[in-house]
């Protein structure tokens, strides 16, 4: 098993320095802690905020053996390459998030994880984890040949989400849950495509990064891959005709200074609870607007895609696997999700702008019943004063959020990377090919040819 292992870090040593440069803590003092890698200034999922919450939670009910020791390097980088090293020699971080740069398509096949089914099989606890009581969609995402290698905790629905005004400029369907393509691209709108000064196609108020053309890009190659199966689809005429289609909405971007709130056809959600979208549908009512959202950009029509917005796995090697569970029963508890997703009664923690919804059922539940009612806050002038008025809402009386949460209830397909740009294989697999493609330095089928080798090579060896 080592060895397998071994052969696939090889991979990230290939592309990282080989010397160990110095780090705040280098990771090599044993501990009874838990340990987590991150390097300074990369945003990891986990960040500082849920784990110093978990810590404290842990003073609280278990002892200081089971915080999290949060081990910091001044480069990525460095981070990486002993992260690789010691991965090797069966040691390594107990604990890793879908946010770091890791092969984790690989690393789950190869067993560099631990099943969490078997831990929690083990669990000889009061308070033993019931997989079946969280989102199966998301449950199933990962996994592989039955075991669970991945615990997803929060998750958004790929949503491009308009107002029918925006919507109507472009003779585009005013119609909730209306599922895209890759392959609808071409016939998206002749009157959007045609017009020269066309809003920009997509905008996240949230996060710049995911306006980047590159990650439309991104998304859609990871689309064609089959993981599981080892399988790459890039020949077929669907990624082959899709590949122009991307590229017209790419030139479809505006620059980053000239984004605006009226400047775009769709907003990507990136974040917020569905009390947080019923809020931003009420607002638009107030102008005299409905909130409109699309399913997709998907592969095929039927798919109802999330997105995991924060997942963790554990270190199969690591000697505090069953701390490490306890950790995962306290992100998939139905306290934290609901109070991480804002929607915890009495609190005023406003919400997380990178977590959406709960895949805790119950949690999911309450995060409905949280948008029914909830409180809106009205400025207006009168006779030259700015007068304030308060009242309550119902979120849910409208068809926009009647839909949203059926979408939600539907969903069958996950995409495990929130920024996918930044995943292992974006940026490490296929990024210079990319990049070689969309600065016009090879052509379509020279594209075509090195992606698919590059993605077979990365999967098969």
């Amino acid at each position: 098993m080592k060895r397998l292992i071994s052969k696939i870090l090889a991979l990230c040593l290939m592309v990282t320095s080989v010397s160990i440069t110095a780090a705040c803590n280098d990771g090599s003092i044993e501990s009874d802690k838990l340990r987590y890698y991150q390097a300074d200034g990369e945003w990891t999922q986990l960040d500082e905020d849920i784990i110093k919450r978990y810590n404290i939670y842990c003073q609280n009910n278990y002892d200081e053996s089971y915080q999290i020791d949060v081990v910091k390097f001044e480069d990525k980088n460095d981070m990486y390459t002993k992260m690789s090293a010691e991965l090797m020699a069966g040691k390594g971080p107990d604990i890793f998030s879908l946010g770091q740069t890791l092969p984790f398509e690989k690393l789950i096949k190869s067993g560099a994880f631990a099943d969490i089914n078997e831990l929690i099989k083990n669990d000889s606890s009061n308070e033993k984890l019931d997989l079946s009581e969280y989102n199966q969609a998301l449950m199933k995402a990962g996994q592989y040949e039955g075991k669970q290698y991945i615990i997803p905790a929060f998750y958004s629905l790929n949503a491009l989400i308009s107002t029918d005004k925006t919507l109507s400029e472009y003779n585009l369907p005013v119609q909730n849950g209306m599922s895209l393509t890759y392959s609808d691209i071409p016939n998206f709108s002749d009157d959007y495509f045609k017009k020269a000064n066309k809003k920009s196609f997509m905008y996240s108020y949230a996060f710049s990064f995911l306006n980047s053309q590159r990650q439309l890009f991104d998304r859609f190659i990871y689309n064609y891959v089959d993981f599981e199966n080892n399988e790459v689809n890039f020949d077929n005429d669907d990624f082959i005709s899709g590949i122009d289609s991307i590229i017209q909405l790419m030139d479809c971007f505006a620059e980053e200074d000239e984004y605006t709130n009226d400047n775009y056809l769709f907003d990507f959600y990136t974040g917020g609870s569905f009390k947080t979208l019923a809020r931003s549908n009420y607002r638009e009512e107030l102008k005299g607007n409905k909130k409109v959202f699309y399913n997709g950009f998907n592969k095929n029509k039927n798919d109802v895609t999330a997105i995991i917005q924060l997942g963790v796995a554990v270190n199969a090697n690591s000697k505090h696997q069953d701390k490490a569970l306890a950790f995962i029963k306290y992100l998939l508890s139905e306290d934290f999700q609901l109070y991480y997703c804002g929607d915890k009664k009495g609190s005023d923690y406003a919400g997380s702008n990178v977590i959406s919804h709960p895949v805790n059922n119950k949690a999911f539940e309450h995060s409905v019943d949280a948008a029914s009612s909830f409180t809106f806050f009205r400025e207006y002038e009168k006779d030259g004063v700015m007068e304030y008025e308060e009242y309550e809402v119902n979120g849910l009386n409208n068809e926009y959020m009647q839909n949203y949460i059926k979408f939600t209830k539907k969903i069958n397909n996950c995409i495990p990377y929130f920024e996918i740009s930044n995943s292992y294989f974006s940026t490490k697999v296929v990024g210079d090919i990319v990049d070689d493609y969309l600065n016009g330095k090879i052509n379509k089928n020279k594209f075509i040819s090195e992606l698919t080798s590059a993605v077979k090579i990365f999967m098969t060896e």
